[in-house]
């Protein structure tokens, strides 16, 4: 028993994808400025870029624990204009169509690390910048062929692998087991409750199973894995399609309820002691918000309820309301017993 804040193995960080970009387009400058392949081009303009986004690689690297989604947006606009810099600086020659392919590395950025609406309007922006540079530099025929084939792939290329991460954290955040959310999930979804910026009351329902090491000990670990994807069923049935059931243990589960006030709260919380399929019980602990609390101390807390439910024999719901910080109230039964909580 007990609701641990577990982390998985962590992604590259969005800050951290933004100065590889940085570092990978200043490294592009570097054959240009070497072999001089194009005498088209205007050197001392992709000096500038190549110095400019190896400086900005090292500053988003080093500070990439500081900088939040606006600056990271800030520091991506700022890349629009270097590549479509690049674009101008070539001279519509051979440099021009070879810096044209930046473009595909923004489009897989945006795919992984940004929302569909967010992404579109990044690559809009970014192409209409890129289309000038083209327009102002290459003969139209040639300005055309670059842009439809630059914005063809990068698009393609954004769409797929937004679409492959998408199944890859839908993957990461299931149960393999029941097909809920896991632990990841979990944390995921209080994370968003927690940053919205108008509060709405959040209820938040632990379930231990009772007598689960019993069945598994008696009739062995299949029983044992029947009971639990049962009992995911039944009480994912209990939901709306908005709520999150979440197994986050061998058979601990936490509904998180968004939009939903205390009394119905407490009612869902009946609702699914009741619907725990034979031969087990569930002891459930909950506790709910106006929105505005730290929900993992209140996870915390409905955790020190579920162990008083426990205590008791189990089978019961215990529901617990903090009107202060530090202060818990069991209504109708005392305060939950809990070794964070002692009475």
């Amino acid at each position: 028993m007990g609701v641990g804040r577990g982390r998985g193995n962590a992604p590259i960080d969005a800050t951290v994808g933004v100065a590889v970009l940085f570092f990978a387009g200043s490294l592009v400058c570097l054959p240009t400025l070497v072999l001089r392949p194009w005498p088209e081009v205007w050197l001392p303009g992709v000096v500038f870029n190549c110095v400019t986004a190896a400086m900005l690689a090292v500053l988003l690297y080093l500070f990439r624990s500081r900088i939040g989604p606006l600056l990271r947006h800030v520091a991506l606009c700022i890349g629009a204009i270097d590549i479509a810099a690049a674009l101008l600086y070539g001279g519509g020659g051979g440099a021009t169509a070879l810096y044209a392919v930046l473009y595909l590395w923004v489009g897989i950025y945006v795919g992984a690390y940004l929302t569909p609406r967010a992404a579109t309007a990044y690559m809009v922006f970014a192409m209409t910048l890129g289309s000038i540079a083209l327009a102002i530099v290459c003969t139209p025929a040639v300005a055309l062929t670059i842009a439809l084939t630059t914005m063809v792939t990068a698009a393609a290329a954004s769409v797929i692998v937004g679409v492959l991460t998408a199944q890859i954290r839908a993957l990461a955040n299931r149960d393999p087991l029941t097909g809920l959310g896991n632990r990841r999930a979990l944390d995921e979804r209080l994370a968003m409750l927690q940053s919205r910026r108008r509060p709405r009351p959040v209820g938040l329902v632990i379930l231990d199973l009772d007598g689960f090491k019993e069945v598994n000990d008696a009739q062995g670990h299949a029983a044992g894995d029947a009971v639990l994807v049962d009992a995911a069923s039944c009480w994912s049935s209990l939901l709306r399609d908005g709520d999150l059931l979440a197994r986050v243990g061998g058979d601990e589960f936490v509904a998180v309820l968004d939009d939903c006030p205390p009394e119905r709260v407490e009612q869902v919380a009946q609702r699914l002691a009741r619907a725990t399929p034979r031969p087990v019980t569930a002891s459930v602990g909950v506790v709910w918000s106006d929105g505005r609390d730290d929900l993992e101390q209140l996870l915390t807390l409905a955790d020190g309820a579920v162990y008083r439910s426990k205590s008791r024999g189990g089978g019961e719901v215990t529901v617990a309301s903090p009107e202060l910080v530090g202060t818990y109230d069991h209504l109708g039964v005392g305060a939950p017993t809990h070794p964070e909580f002692p009475n």
